[in-house]
């Protein structure tokens, strides 16, 4: 709490309590609602700024999920832009630009963008593995490198949807066995994780089903 007034301290846990309210309600019209509110208010306290890049996120997924793809597209391009440095050849996390990118593949996929969709499913995958090949010295068998290698199945299984519903047979099959290989290692590596290794089995059972 150093440096924070005790009326930041307040504005700062009212934020929380919010997220948490909003993450936890399964009306997703009014879930939206308590987003958008909650990007006002880190729109109006610099302190909060820290939260944006989560709840754009949050509120994209929560708006593609909802049917509403021309909100959704507006609030990934808000995301990529605060992803920007991370989007750059020299970023150190563009995972997070590939979060991004995959968030905006999914809104103008639902939009009916298909080109747009496919090759920013292609540019979010690249991320992904950039991500793997800057930890590769340091982390090839670290929980975070199964944590990373289930984003990038993940990216692929989305992917996969997207060029099946583009009408790319052949390509959605390809990325869907790409998915459920990488999908597979990570289960296979993270008993010790059982969160991860839930997530990770999650993805695994939604792509088998699409064989």
């Amino acid at each position: 709490s150093a440096g924070y007034t005790k009326e930041e301290l307040r504005i700062a846990d009212e934020y929380d309590a919010k997220w948490q309210a909003a993450r936890q309600n399964p009306n997703l019209r009014e879930a939206i609602v308590a987003l958008r509110s909650l990007l006002v208010m880190i729109d109006g306290h610099s302190f909060l700024e820290h939260h944006r890049t989560e709840l754009l996120k949050a509120l994209g997924q929560a708006d593609v999920a909802a049917g509403q793809a021309k909100a959704a597209i507006i609030v990934y391009e808000q995301l990529l832009k605060a992803s920007n440095e991370d989007c750059k050849p020299t970023g150190s996390y563009p995972g997070n630009c590939g979060d991004a990118k995959l968030g905006m593949a999914s809104a103008k996929a639902l939009d009916g963008q298909w080109e747009g969709a496919l090759d920013l499913a292609g540019q979010a995958i690249e991320s992904f593995k950039r991500q793997i090949k800057i930890e590769e010295a340091w982390a090839a068998k670290e929980d975070i490198h199964y944590v990373h290698l289930m984003e990038l199945g993940y990216a692929k299984l989305v992917s996969s949807n997207i060029h099946a519903r583009a009408k790319r047979a052949a390509e959605a099959k390809e990325l869907l066995k790409q998915s459920i290989a990488d999908l597979e290692e990570v289960v296979s590596h993270s008993a010790e994780q059982p969160g991860l290794q839930t997530s990770a089995q999650r993805y695994l059972d939604i792509a088998k089903k699409q064989q």
